[in-house]
């Protein structure tokens, strides 16, 4: 009889244990909802160390790109103009590279004076002239 008393006693603590349970677990399922306003008071009043980190990242990364030296690239790309004459000259134009090879003039120039403008372009005594004429170096 003792241990039946001492059964129904564990039984009515494992019920108790099992209803509390439950409890917890609705309240845990109540507490996964994300309340705004709670949110939003702890966003408010967190605002002054937000405000520090933000502060402290910008002032960095002012300070970093201003520490960078100045790089300035320029690139230039030279095609021909597509000239508009027709029979011989669009000839001359087409095949004038295969016939210059040959050592044949079509009288093409065209391309000849290209050559010569990227020649120029890539040669450093222009570079040079260019610069100073325009006073583009450094003081």
């Amino acid at each position: 009889m003792d241990e039946n008393i001492e059964v129904q006693k564990l039984e009515a603590q494992l019920a108790t244990l099992e209803l509390k349970l439950q409890q917890a677990q609705n309240e845990d399922l109540q507490d996964d909802e994300i309340d705004l306003r709670e949110l939003w008071d702890v966003i408010w009043k967190g605002k002054f160390i937000i405000l520090a980190i933000t502060c402290l990242f910008a002032v960095t990364s002012v300070f970093y790109a201003l520490s960078l030296p100045n790089i300035y690239q320029s690139k230039v790309v030279l095609a021909p103009a597509q000239s508009s004459s027709g029979g011989m000259g669009k000839l001359a134009s087409q095949y004038g590279g295969l016939a210059a090879m040959a050592g044949i003039d079509l009288g093409g120039s065209e391309s000849n004076e290209v050559d010569q403008a990227l020649v120029l372009l890539k040669s450093w005594p222009f570079i040079e002239t260019f610069i100073n004429e325009n006073a583009l170096k450094p003081l």
